[in-house]
């Protein structure tokens, strides 16, 4: 367990061994359904203890796993950033984002992460880029917990606007994992022998990849403490309209007409997980199906083996 999850924990002992009432079964600020609070998850490092072999291999070079990362010392965007500012701008302690956009990290108060007003643009070349200013660089300790942390780190929570554990693990997608699952593995939400619903699938990757959706009770650009397992769609407000998909990044359009057409329950929807794997990141799912209208979104009619169009995927909600 990380220093951090055990601080939060033994925050929480103390709150309710001083009276305080649990958050479990609190109210929705909007009148629906009951906000979940944060459970006492098993952490990724709890998970790879039996998973080592199948998952962990992968999951180092994962994507979902990096979105977050240390800042290693000969990262271009950090040289860049150490040569242009005073000491105290580049204490930077983890790097966001990747091959369009990195933003620079510090470790703030326990749950939460200041973020330089400073952004980092790769270009084609390796090692080469550009900082971006955004007025007079600064540490902004509000901006990561309000836009970014509820997808950006896990066990979020958006009452305290505090998060349990750094970038992405096992519970973002998985859920709250019963610990008897070994003895029973349809217990754990994704696993091969379930049959949930493509509404409730799809609703643990759109929870962070339908961007610009919003929460309707706290009006944050996340969900409100969505547990993986249960509906999105009951608080997660997702524009699927047809302006809406006209004005999306050709990538966020593909995601949003499935997610229109399986949140409805349309006949022959695909979800996400019917063309994607997570582990080991294959897309041989997704080339073994049939041409079809998804297909041709992105590929074009008759399905060729290569996408024609650039990858698009700017998106205001991520700032690039």
């Amino acid at each position: 367990m990380s220093e951090l999850r055990a601080a939060l924990l033994a925050l929480a002992v103390l709150a309710v061994s001083s009276g305080c009432r649990s958050k479990e079964g609190k109210p929705s600020p909007s009148g629906g359904e009951p906000v979940a609070s944060i459970p006492e998850y098993m952490s990724g490092d709890e998970c790879l203890f039996c998973h080592r072999d199948k998952v962990g291999v992968s999951w180092q070079n994962n994507a979902h796993r990096s979105t977050v990362r240390e800042a290693a010392a000969g990262d271009p965007a950090l040289l860049a950033l150490a040569s242009s500012a005073d000491k105290e701008l580049v204490n930077v302690d983890l790097l966001l984002g990747g091959e369009r956009l990195t933003r620079f990290l510090r470790k703030g108060e326990y749950g939460r992460l200041d973020l330089l007003s400073t952004a980092w643009t790769p270009s084609g070349a390796k090692g080469e880029g550009a900082l971006v200013e955004a007025g007079e660089r600064r540490w902004n300790s509000k901006q990561f917990s309000r836009e970014c942390a509820g997808c950006h780190a896990t066990g979020f929570d958006s009452s305290a606007l505090r998060f349990m554990d750094i970038s992405i693990d096992c519970y973002a997608c998985h859920g709250d994992v019963d610990r008897s699952h070994a003895n029973d593995p349809k217990r754990v939400f994704l696993a091969a022998s379930r049959s949930d619903s493509a509404r409730i699938l799809s609703s643990a990757c759109a929870q962070c990849h339908a961007r610009g959706g919003r929460s309707r009770s706290t009006k944050l650009p996340f969900p409100n403490n969505f547990i993986a397992g249960g509906d999105l769609f009951v608080d997660f407000e997702i524009d699927t309209s047809p302006g809406a998909l006209r004005s999306a990044s050709k990538t966020d359009q593909h995601i949003l007409e499935s997610i229109r057409d399986v949140s409805s329950a349309m006949p022959g929807a695909l979800g996400c997980l019917d063309c994607h794997r997570v582990h080991p990141g294959s897309t041989r799912k997704h080339r073994r199906l049939s041409p079809g209208a998804y297909c041709e979104s992105c590929h074009g009619k008759g399905k060729p083996g290569r996408v024609q169009w650039s990858r698009d995927v700017h998106n205001e909600t991520c700032g690039y």
